[in-house]
């Protein structure tokens, strides 16, 4: 009789069984995630045009090691650390390149890039056009 009932609840149980779907929640960012982006925004903008800045520069600036800096970035931006300052580079530049009669090297090395090349592609990675022909392109 024993065995026959257990058997019958565990049968129950398998009859009722609900499936729970697992997702994503929705992101929200609070105030306090605001001010911390808000202050990497204005680091990121300090330090670009030194060639030596990095992550861990800015993990520094903002108290913080570089592993749990760089999960709670991504985790807010869906970017990586490096991707983000790459991106605040290639924005400086193309505001440089549209308020200035800088040329593309010294653009370049004014935003904190090593190379004049590597910037060049970048550029045309991130906006599908180079550096030369945006400016033949807008002027």
């Amino acid at each position: 009789n024993v065995l026959k009932q257990r058997r019958k609840i565990f049968e129950s149980l398998l009859a009722n069984k609900k499936t729970i779907e697992l997702g994503p929640a929705e992101i929200f960012i609070t105030s306090k995630d605001e001010t911390f982006l808000k202050e990497i925004i204005e680091i990121v903008e300090n330090g670009m045009v030194d060639m030596e800045f990095n992550i861990d520069s800015v993990a520094e600036s903002i108290g913080m090691g570089r592993t749990t800096f760089y999960k709670k970035f991504k985790s807010l931006t869906n970017l990586a650390p490096v991707e983000f300052v790459r991106d605040m580079r290639l924005k400086k530049s193309r505001q440089l390149l549209d308020a200035n009669g800088q040329n593309i090297s010294e653009v370049a090395y004014a935003v904190g890039f090593n190379s004049a090349k590597y910037f060049s592609t970048c550029f045309k990675e991130e906006y599908g056009v180079s550096p030369s022909e945006y400016l033949k392109s807008r002027g």
